[in-house]
């Protein structure tokens, strides 16, 4: 696969949390499908054959109204960020991998720059992304792991279950 110019989804994780784009530098992205960029160390060297299966990590969805980083971009780069973080007590991490959307305090919230994506910590390590909503001081959460990752560790994963609007 041919490398593309990642130069616009760099410069998202530049401006929306602080990650300097050469950090990119070592890496190169390619489109392995029409939803998702992904990414590559510049030094790796595939074989000639067999052809690769898959190669590098999934790094952005891009054929999304505002593109985003994967959980295993935020999982892989987000220590480098300096804004848009979100720290997590223990008890919450749970509700973050079941991709439920929870109430966050005054002081988690903080460090958000307004309504978008987060990258989230608990432990001092990034745990995956989440969609922040301001709300006055606070804020609302909702997690964006993957849901198999909570199925692996025995997290409950809430059903959708329909409206109970009275019909049969």
């Amino acid at each position: 696969m041919d490398p593309v110019d990642a130069g616009h989804y760099y410069g998202i994780l530049e401006s929306r949390f602080g990650i300097p784009r050469s950090t990119f530098d070592p890496y190169l992205c390619f489109r392995a499908n029409s939803q998702a960029l992904w990414i590559i160390g510049r030094d790796l060297e595939l074989p000639e054959r067999p052809d690769p299966y898959a190669m590098g990590m999934p790094f952005f969805y891009v054929r999304m109204r505002w593109p985003r980083p994967t959980t295993h971009a935020a999982c892989r780069f987000g220590h480098l960020a300096t804004r848009n973080t979100v720290d997590l007590d223990p008890g919450d991490l749970g509700l973050l991998l079941a991709g439920t959307e929870f109430a966050v305090a005054p002081d988690v919230a903080a460090g958000v720059d307004g309504n978008g994506y987060v990258f989230v910590r608990c432990y001092g390590r990034v745990m995956g992304s989440g969609y922040f909503r301001p709300e006055g001081s606070a804020g609302w959460l909702k997690g964006l792991c993957p849901k198999r990752w909570a199925v692996r560790l025995g997290v409950d994963v809430p059903k959708d279950e329909p409206a109970d609007d009275g019909s049969v």
